[in-house]
């Protein structure tokens, strides 16, 4: 999973920074991220 996570990160890093894992199941893992462009 941590390369997963990677992925995900360098995919989505100009945009949106991902701050930390909410929760998983048996279809999707999913994460707390920040949406730089509006600040929110």
């Amino acid at each position: 999973m941590p390369d997963d996570l990677n992925r995900l990160k360098s995919a989505l890093a100009d945009r949106y920074p991902i701050e930390r894992k909410l929760g998983s199941g048996g279809m999707a893992t999913v994460y707390l991220a920040r949406d730089v462009k509006h600040d929110r």
